[in-house]
């Protein structure tokens, strides 16, 4: 999230980006990349919207704690989950002959 603008209210300039943390609260260096694995604790800020053609909620992360950083490791995301086939669902004959 990095994000700036102009506020509607008081057309005042503004930039928002999430503060990033080691695992013992100090800065985090961002020259270090955080790979898939990485322990992470998020803060976020909820913010909801009502308008005319719909209704929505986005949350705005505040703070990145990395808990543990894992970097140059490619993840498998899937895991151990394996393909399963499509089986078709067992039809009961009996229940069909009787109409």
């Amino acid at each position: 999230m990095n994000a700036k603008g102009v506020r509607k209210f008081d057309k005042k300039p503004f930039t928002q980006e999430p503060n990033i943390l080691n695992n013992d609260h100090t800065p985090f260096d961002k020259s270090q990349k955080i790979w898939s694995d990485s322990i992470l604790q998020i803060t976020f800020e909820p913010y909801a919207w009502n308008m005319p053609v719909g209704i929505g909620c986005t949350l705005r992360i505040k703070t990145v704690q990395v808990v543990q950083l894992v970097t140059g490791k490619v993840a498998d995301t899937l895991g151990d989950l394996k393909p399963k086939p499509v089986v078709a669902p067992k039809v009961n004959q009996e229940a069909h002959n009787d109409y």
